[in-house]
């Protein structure tokens, strides 16, 4: 028994950086367009991802690879 958990731990870290390859962060800042003033709490959204923005108007989201549009 001990020794299939091993094997199972071994090969989850062995696959986990193919699995992390596919995955691209996409960070950025959302701005008052008249202003230039950081938008605090500003929601975020793409598909498969609602957040918001920080106390700096700044995001940060983990996405696998492909076309977005963000709302």
């Amino acid at each position: 028994m001990k020794t299939l958990i091993v094997v199972s731990i071994l090969i989850f870290f062995w696959a986990l950086p193919i699995v992390a390859q596919n995955k691209v962060l996409l960070q950025g800042e959302v701005v008052d367009a008249r202003t230039g003033h950081p938008i605090v709490g500003a929601n975020v959204h793409t598909k498969g991802y609602r957040g918001a923005t920080d106390a700096k108007g700044m995001f940060s989201i983990s996405l696998a690879k492909g076309e977005y549009t963000l709302t």
